[in-house]
């Protein structure tokens, strides 16, 4: 009779033991010792969903200044007519608003002064932060460089001199690359991640 009553106890004792361990290693880091890592997950996936539009916006304005910028290189039209101009003006704008977005990450997403303390999250935040700022310097680069071709066919034309624009062969590359790519879709990719990753429903990101 002890004997049974002993094995019962160390029975119990047991799936206690086996109950607190799944506690500690996968229920627990979600609602009580990591419950800090859950709401900064949340925090962050919440800021990149709410950026997401915005930047993929971007990502579909910048595909038709391509389209455009290389016709036009095609055509050989006059770089310093308006709609070369009108081209520049829309990569000025959409240079804003990455710089806009890239900030705002900076300082924590739409949660001003976060922190990402836990690896994980702050991989996600980085890997954000490349992806605009990479986006960003694209913009930037193609700038750079249809303004200088600009500024050398301005100096030709008043000067009465002919010959080729050294920087127009690599804007074309680069418009030609990016058209080439598949269709990006910043932040979502890193607020997908966070949600995957702590069984997070989208849902909950948006409760009161």
């Amino acid at each position: 009779m002890k004997s049974w009553i002993f094995r019962k106890r160390f029975t119990l004792i047991a799936v206690f033991v086996a109950i607190l361990v799944l506690y500690l290693t996968d229920i627990g880091p979600r609602f009580g010792m990591h419950f800090d890592e859950l709401a900064e997950a949340k925090a962050l996936a919440k800021s990149l969903k709410i950026m997401a539009p915005e930047a993929a916006e971007l990502i579909d304005k910048e595909r038709l200044v391509a389209n455009e910028l290389t016709i036009l290189l095609e055509e050989a039209e006059d770089l310093m007519g308006p709609k070369f101009s009108s081209c520049l003006d829309r990569l000025v704008e959409i240079r804003g608003k990455r710089r806009q977005i890239l900030e705002t990450l900076k300082q924590g997403g739409l949660k001003p002064g976060a922190g990402w303390k836990t690896p994980f999250i702050f991989l996600e935040f980085k890997g954000a932060l490349d992806q605009i700022g990479t986006e960003l310097g694209r913009t930037e680069a193609w700038l750079e460089i249809a303004l200088s071709a600009r500024l050398r066919y301005s100096v030709r034309s008043k000067l009465g001199t002919k010959g080729e624009l050294p920087e127009l062969p690599k804007l074309k590359h680069s418009i030609a690359t990016f058209l080439t790519q598949p269709r990006e879709e910043p932040l979502n990719e890193q607020a997908r991640d966070l949600l995957e990753t702590y069984s997070i429903h989208p849902a909950e990101l948006f409760k009161e």
